[in-house]
């Protein structure tokens, strides 16, 4: 079996992160040169991206100052928080109603009434966004779960997270490296007698149902019900880890938008820039505001 471990230290801090995407901060007049008269939508991860990675999974808390940033971009453009968490969770760290949210690695998709001017709060109002793909079934997420919290219970620093239609086996807090291994063949076994697939992120293992949906089909989708094409929208997708190329890769074949990776690791990926962590992810965030602000104001929107 192929030894992982060193390959998932993307927290760490490193000196040389020559090879990594052009800065988004440096480079931002770049990032938007072709989002002018376009329709910019804005698709964030949650977990590494508005918050910083933690040791608790449970304590994985946006700042204030991080929420008030995504509120004002928000407030200019439509915003989507895409994660491999459950809605209800994800919507319950956020803390914004009124955004767009695509849980269970995008599986699990919600948000208010297209139609409200500016993304409003959606109370009163019908035709909210709801969307599953056909064939998802939360059992099977809920059997998995089960079964892998009985099978690691007796392992150091493994714990087992409920995300609906799928679950999250974390090893952050394993001491002893040769766990990791343990854990894994556990998470793949479990898997394969269920069918289910396995995607291994920043500490983790995904195990996820074998329904063939992404964080880039969230986006696409997404997409489809604003009425925002290839010609007409400029999408911007911030994400750190592994799953969140399927978004960055949609980008690509779309022919349209913006990937950027939060993350100080060189590492394969389709993301046209990069941002370093969470801060510099807020700090980017209030340059969009300010940048739609200036791009509105002269046309007397």
């Amino acid at each position: 079996m192929k030894n992982h471990h060193d390959d998932d230290e993307e927290e760490e801090e490193e000196e040389n992160v020559v090879g990594l995407p052009p800065c988004a901060l440096k480079n931002f007049e770049e990032v938007l040169v072709e989002a002018d008269n376009k329709e910019v939508l804005v698709f964030l991860d949650y977990d590494g991206t508005l918050s910083p990675i933690v040791t608790d999974p449970n304590k994985a808390y946006i700042s204030e100052e991080t929420r008030k940033a995504v509120l004002e971009v928000s407030t200019r453009f439509r915003t989507s928080i895409i994660s491999g968490r459950s809605v209800d969770k994800v919507k319950n760290f956020v803390g914004l109603p009124h955004l767009f949210y695509a849980g269970s690695h995008g599986m699990d998709i919600e948000g208010p009434d297209v139609g409200i001017s500016g993304q409003t709060t959606a109370t009163g109002t019908t035709n909210r966004v709801k969307h599953r793909p056909e064939g998802l079934d939360q059992n099977e997420a809920a059997g998995a779960r089960d079964e892998l919290s009985e099978r690691t219970a007796g392992i150091e620093g493994v714990t087992v997270e409920d995300n609906k239609f799928c679950c999250s086996v974390h090893f952050r807090n394993c001491k002893d490296p040769t766990s990791v291994d343990r854990v894994e063949r556990i998470v793949r076994e479990v898997s394969d007698e269920r069918g289910l697939d396995v995607k291994r992120g920043r500490k983790v293992f995904e195990v996820r149902p074998r329904v063939t949906w992404n964080k880039g089909n969230a986006l696409d989708y997404l997409m489809s019900v604003f009425e925002v094409t290839q010609k007409t929208g400029f999408p911007i997708y911030l994400g750190d880890d592994k799953t969140d190329e399927d978004a960055f890769a949609k980008l690509r074949e779309l022919g349209c938008g913006r990937g950027v990776l939060v993350s100080t690791k060189v590492k394969p990926t389709q993301a046209h820039y990069s941002v370093k962590d969470p801060t510099e992810v807020l700090e980017f965030l209030r340059l969009l505001s300010r940048w739609g602000k200036s791009r509105d104001e002269p046309e007397g929107r």
